[in-house]
């Protein structure tokens, strides 16, 4: 069914409907719940100001009409009065701190009878309203003299039923009772009250005020239920309305739909038979609005299609072969490589380990080692400019150049020399190789080795820090002919190592484009020196990838680490 677009296009017709409506549902539901609550609110205000102000004039009379001096009025000392015995064994696994909750005080004077009298007619007027949930006079110690009719209960032994019920002559000391016996800056104080009845309650207060000194406070609380009621109903209403019209919409969008689809459902008729791989179908003119274009459009495009597949045909196949050749050039090259270690298990003076993980399929960085004789090991890694076949070919060029030379001449600068003309003669592409060249005496651990462009590397040496080799700084092989490089000359003592690499790995990125840089691979290697050469390489490359996870390699990473041993 939601393959069909007018079923689709209903849909999100009735998607975007659906959202709107609720949307606007919403927005109603919080604007007159915010009016509702403001409004309760506000006469939550007033009548805890209306109150304070009566129980002002109730005990401004008592020290006007000589009741009680002022003095007695404003005496807050609380005499605790002792529950029964045999009231209190009723109340079983009740705590201590429940019990005090309970407990029953009154004022040194006679204050309490009188006020009984005078106040519970007042505040049971304010409990006629049904959101109002208690209306009571609190002194400065947050204790209640008298309480209106509803919770003033005599205590019975069941303690839920005398906490709830017998809240009269009780001390409060909640936070929200102090804070609201405490105010005298403010008209009023308005704070959420968590009942220890369970209930919630905006609790709304006002300071009293006698012969102009701070007496205590009137507190109000008004119910949420019937605020919570109100949105409920309003809400259902909302969702039941919206649930009608969305009815309501679906059959009539559906149907407009329908009617206004026929002209593509007879186009899509002819797709359906171009799926099916008839390519001499011809759409017939059905319309001349957008969808008679559209057949239009459709018909070129089958002719179109007849062509592009034979084309494609025809690129498939060169590409294929492309793909082939370059998987074997990928061979080939990583054939050429040196791949068995260690390689000389018979010569002992040294341990060694290398590797090249190309960025292409190709790639232009090479890597070479080799015994020119019993006492002479020759090793070399290079970087050629740009990336892909060519540089592969000139890899694999200068291994062969540099391997053949080698042997006739055995001075890395000589050989170095020889090689450059041979590359740099006729060199129309302008490519060039970086490269560094050492021979190593196996027995003395003498190296003589001759730098043309290349990274320095990374000498390690026993019981000192890591450092870069000091090269010269000669010309790349291939770029300019008749060049002279210098021989430069290191002794290595058992346990030293060299360390080499191919730019490919200090220009790494990460996702910040930062590069791994010199001095990372230079803490790298200090951090695992001790390791032997496969280790080591093994090691370092894991740093390389994880600080460039998630981006894509660049350039090709090549890697060569000669430890001597010197046995």
């Amino acid at each position: 069914m939601f393959k069909k677009l007018s079923v689709r296009v209903s849909l999100l017709i009735m998607i975007i409907i659906t959202i709107v409506m609720i949307g606007f549902t919403v927005f109603l539901i919080k604007d007159r719940s915010e009016e509702l609550e403001e409004i309760i609110i506000n006469k939550g205000v007033t009548s805890a100001k209306i109150g304070a102000d009566i129980m002002e004039d109730v005990l401004t009379t008592i020290i006007d009409n000589g009741i009680f001096t002022k003095k007695e009025v404003f005496n807050f000392e609380l005499v605790p009065i002792e529950l029964p015995r045999k009231l209190t064994q009723k109340y079983k696994n009740v705590s201590e701190k429940q019990l005090n909750s309970i407990k029953r005080y009154h004022y040194v004077t006679t204050l309490d009878s009188y006020l009984d009298n005078a106040l519970v007619e007042i505040e049971d007027k304010f409990l006629e309203d049904p959101q109002v949930a208690y209306a009571a006079l609190l002194d400065k110690n947050s204790y209640v003299p008298a309480h209106n009719t509803k919770f003033n209960k005599p205590l019975t032994g069941d303690f839920l039923y005398d906490r709830n019920n017998g809240r009269s002559k009780r001390i409060y000391t909640d936070k929200v009772g102090l804070a609201a016996v405490r105010n005298k800056d403010k008209d009023y104080l308005k704070q959420v009250y968590y009942r220890d009845t369970g209930e919630v309650m905006w609790d709304i207060s006002a300071p009293v005020f006698v012969k102009g000194e701070h007496w205590g406070a009137f507190r109000f609380g008004v119910s949420m239920e019937m605020t919570k009621k109100a949105v409920n109903e309003l809400k259902w209403k909302l969702i039941v309305l919206m649930s009608v019209l969305l009815i309501v919409l679906v059959l009539v969008v559906s149907q407009v739909i329908a009617f206004m689809m026929r002209p593509l459902k007879v186009l899509h008729q002819g797709v359906n038979k171009l799926a099916k791989g008839n390519l001499s179908f011809k759409q017939e003119k059905f319309s001349n609005d957008e969808i008679g274009d559209l057949g239009k459009a459709f018909t070129k495009m089958v002719n179109d299609l007849k062509d592009y597949i034979e084309k494609l045909k025809t690129t498939t196949a060169a590409k294929e072969k492309m793909e082939g050749e370059l998987r074997i050039a990928h061979e080939i090259q990583m054939g050429i490589l040196p791949k068995i270690f260690p390689p000389y298990p018979k010569v002992p003076f040294f341990d060694l380990k290398a590797m090249l993980l190309p960025a292409r399929s190709v790639g232009g960085d090479l890597y070479d080692f080799f015994m020119i004789d019993e006492d002479n090991f020759c090793f070399v890694i290079g970087d050629v400019s740009g990336k892909g076949v060519p540089a592969a070919l000139l890899m694999a060029v200068t291994m062969t150049l540099i391997k053949t030379l080698a042997k006739e001449v055995m001075l890395p600068e000589e050989i170095m020399a020889r090689v450059n003309n041979e590359i740099a003669k006729d060199n129309e592409s302008c490519m060039f190789v970086t490269t560094f060249c050492g021979i190593l005496n196996v027995k003395t651990g003498v190296v003589n080795y001759a730098n043309a462009g290349h990274n320095p590397p990374l000498i390690i040496r026993k019981n000192k820090k890591v450092e870069y080799l000091k090269v010269a700084r000669g010309p790349a092989v291939g770029a300019v002919e008749d060049v002279t490089y210098q021989r430069e000359k290191i002794i290595l003592k058992p346990g030293d190592t060299i360390y080499m690499y191919t730019d490919g790995v200090t220009e790494a990125f990460n996702d910040r484009d930062e590069e791994f840089s010199e001095k990372r691979l230079l803490e790298t290697v200090e951090l695992y020196r001790d390791n032997n050469a496969k280790d080591l390489i093994r090691k370092s490359l894991q740093v390389v990838q994880n600080f460039s996870q998630g981006v894509a390699q660049s350039d090709d990473i090549t890697m060569l680490v000669l430890k001597y041993t010197g046995k």
